[in-house]
């Protein structure tokens, strides 16, 4: 791996903080994390001489430049924007240590702040030498350098985008390019999100949001919500498409659509949308409401045939790629589910009782299962072995027991009753 130049200097913004610490103390929204030992992150401190500042609003806040020489001799340099004066720090590389991921002195000559400060500096480092390509050079111009002197200095940074899009957003362009003309697709007017909104409230955050498919879209009057679950269905990716195709934002949240989600905001998003975050919040509550609606209301659907066109490209001889390639083409009929939930829908759609069943457990009879392909032939058979099957605990009755039947003898039904 290598390190960083001599006397190299570098302004971080305070945001970016964050998502270095999500990266090295494996938050779980992020996609890529650290997987290094706490030794490898304190190594990269020997023989650095750097400087690093972290601003907001064009106002450096802190500052800290550190020096190891050959001799594992460190000199340290730190202020903030509360401070008169630059604190100075003498010690040995011996007198850090590293651990959970984070610099800690061993003597405990230094500052808790100064400790923060050079833990950043080494996700810094560390993030820098490994993904190089995200480094972007840096103007000082118009920035408040009160206790510094970096204005001669030639600087770099690592944005907040480019970082979070590297760290939590690695899918984006597989996202972007999705052929979602096969995907299931939720079909929902303005005036039917209004009315469910009413009718589930924040039901859906009760229970558990349940995925009729992995990969379907959220059609709300042509702006496009694509959704697709991680493979282990922990997570659920999201991207919006406005009615002209732009893309607004990607979002990574919990499979459960909880409060909390990163978000990557892209080239399409409007400046008139003041707050990206709580604009995201919106469709995801959406989302969840549309997903709970359709899992707990009765809504009809239909299966649409959708025509593609396979084709395959036949070179026999490599040599010749430059002439024109023959190509031959099949029509492919694939189907996809599409659900229509307009205002009319939202109407007459009621919530659906909760089934009682009478047995918690049934012994299942071993069979054959087969699987077939478009054409109706089955090209896979598989022996589905004897077994003992458990009902969901949620949906057995209590003491698992049938339901208690009642029935009401009036006086006049008994007289008008015939013996059989």
């Amino acid at each position: 791996m290598k390190t960083v130049k001599r006397n190299e200097v570098f302004c971080l913004e305070e945001n970016v903080h964050d998502v270095l610490k999500n990266y090295f103390l494996n938050d779980e929204c992020v996609e890529i994390r650290y997987e290094d030992s706490d030794k490898e992150l304190l190594n990269v401190l020997k023989g650095l001489n750097i400087t690093l500042a972290t601003y907001k609003d064009k106002i450096v806040r802190s500052f800290i430049s550190f020096e190891s020489d050959k001799n594992n001799n460190i000199n340290i340099k730190y202020g903030n924007m509360f401070c008169r004066d630059l604190s100075l720090y003498q010690l040995k590389f011996s007198d850090l240590d590293c651990k959970d991921k984070k610099i800690i002195s061993i003597s405990k000559s230094l500052l808790k702040a100064v400790e923060s400060e050079i833990t950043i500096l080494a996700y810094f480092v560390y993030f820098k030498t490994k993904y190089p390509y995200i480094v972007e050079k840096f103007d000082f111009n118009n920035f408040s350098l009160k206790f510094t002197n970096l204005k001669n200095k030639n600087a770099y940074t690592i944005t907040e985008k480019s970082l979070s899009k590297l760290i939590y957003f690695p899918f984006t362009s597989e996202l972007e390019k999705l052929d979602i003309t096969s995907f299931a697709e939720f079909k929902v007017s303005c005036e039917a999100v209004r009315m469910i909104d009413k009718e589930v409230g924040e039901d859906y955050l009760k229970g558990k949001i349940i995925y009729p498919f992995s990969e379907f879209v959220l059609n709300i009057e042509n702006t496009l919500l694509i959704c697709k679950l991680s493979d282990d269905k922990k997570m659920l990716r999201v991207l919006l498409k406005d009615e002209n195709g732009k893309s607004i934002f990607v979002a990574n949240c919990k499979a459960d659509i909880g409060c909390g989600f990163t978000l990557l905001i892209l080239e399409g998003f409007a400046k008139e949308y003041k707050d990206p975050r709580k604009f995201a919040a919106n469709f995801l509550a959406v989302l969840a409401q549309v997903l709970y609606y359709y899992s707990n209301y009765k809504i009809e659907y239909e299966v649409v045939e959708r025509k593609c066109k396979d084709t395959c490209i036949n070179s026999k001889n490599k040599r010749n790629n430059y002439k024109r390639r023959r190509k031959t083409t099949s029509t492919i009929i694939v189907p996809r589910k599409v659900v229509k939930i307009n205002k009319e829908i939202v109407k007459i759609t009621k919530k659906r009782s909760r089934p009682l069943y009478s047995v918690a457990t049934w012994k299942r009879a071993s069979h054959i299962r087969r699987y077939r392909d478009e054409f109706g032939n089955v090209i896979k058979e598989v022996i589905v072995k004897e077994a003992i099957c458990n009902r969901h605990e949620e949906l057995t009755i209590e003491n698992n027991k049938a339901p208690k039947k009642i029935f009401k003898v009036s006086t006049d039904a008994m007289s008008k009753a015939t013996k059989q």
